[in-house]
This record gives C-alpha cells, sequence and structure tokens, in this order.
C-alpha cells in the first residue's frame, strides 16, 4: 500500500514475482477497499532526469491507482514503464503524464505471452521521437478496456498507439 504524496526522481524496478502496488491510501485505512486514489494521488515522479519511471521485470504483477509521470530516459525506449518478457500484468486506475522516449512515451512492451490487461488507466500528454506516443507494443496479448488517450504524440507512428505483431488483442470502451 502507498500513501499519498509525491516520490520523486527514482526509477522503480519490479523484479519480484506477485507484487501488488496500490495507490491511494491516507494511512488510517484497514482494507484495500477504503483507499481513494483520486482524494490520495500517489505520484511517481521521475522528474525529466533520464530516467524511466518504472520497468517491471517479473510476472504477476498488479499495479493499481498510480500516476506514472515525467520519466525522460535519453535514447531509450518507455519512460512511464517499459515491460519486456513479461507475464500476468494488470494495470488499473493508472495516469501516465508526460513521458518522453524514443518508442512508446508513457508505455513500452515487447513479447509478451499471456495475459496483460489495462482497466481504466488514462494517458495524457505523452510524446515519442518515433512509434507511440502513449504506447508501444511489439509480439503480446493485451487488453485496453475504458482507457482513455489524450494529446500523446510521436515523431513518426502511432500518436496514441503503436502496435506490431500484436495476438488477439482487444481494445474496448477507450
Amino acid at each position: 500500500w502507498v500513501a499519498d504524496g509525491t516520490y520523486l526522481g527514482a526509477q522503480y524496478n519490479i523484479t519480484t514475482d506477485g507484487t501488488e502496488i496500490y495507490g491511494g491510501f491516507n494511512g488510517t485505512e484497514t482494507s484495500l477497499n477504503q483507499r481513494d486514489w483520486v482524494a490520495n494521488a500517489v505520484h511517481l515522479d521521475a522528474q525529466h532526469d533520464n530516467r524511466r519511471v518504472m520497468e517491471i521485470m517479473a510476472h504477476n504483477i498488479v499495479l493499481d491507482g498510480l500516476i506514472i509521470t515525467n520519466g525522460a530516459p535519453v535514447n531509450q525506449d518507455g519512460a512511464g514503464l517499459r515491460m519486456v518478457n513479461y507475464q500476468n500484468i494488470e494495470l488499473r486506475n493508472c495516469r501516465f503524464e508526460n513521458n518522453r522516449s524514443l518508442y512508446g512515451g508513457a508505455v513500452y512492451l515487447i513479447n509478451s505471452s499471456d495475459r496483460l490487461s489495462f482497466i481504466d488507466c488514462e494517458f495524457v500528454d505523452n510524446t515519442a521521437g518515433n512509434d507511440g506516443g502513449a504506447f508501444f507494443a511489439f509480439n503480446i496479448n493485451f487488453s485496453i478496456h475504458g482507457c482513455m488517450f489524450q494529446r500523446n504524440s510521436s515523431g513518426s507512428e502511432g500518436g496514441a498507439l503503436s502496435l506490431y505483431s500484436v495476438h488477439p488483442s482487444v481494445v474496448k470502451n477507450s
């Protein structure tokens, strides 16, 4: 559980299978359903200081109620979140904002053989120098449900989504 606030300058690497990270707590809750991720916002902010915000190098991960912002790794991919060779990842109620990189301004995904879900997430003002302002994906199986894409841009293809060799995937109500 992560308490409200802005967490500055670090790159968060998730390397342990089964990790679940929930934002939106004020410190008085005793159960998960008492949190409010809107009122108690959790900002993971890389401050545009030559780093991405988060990298997932594990399986069976849940991220819920986080604002991932200001990632800017120089000459790299996935400023907000980068995932390579992962399985069974779920992101809910997350906001990716003001991230910039070469490919996948907010999110960079390659080589997933199992479930990857984005549910009720927002992608706002993210930029890629090449493809996928919000989202770059290659060789994955994923679903996007109830997500919002706003003012994302790229220097080449896919201002919001750039998808290559994606397997049966679903984009719904987004």
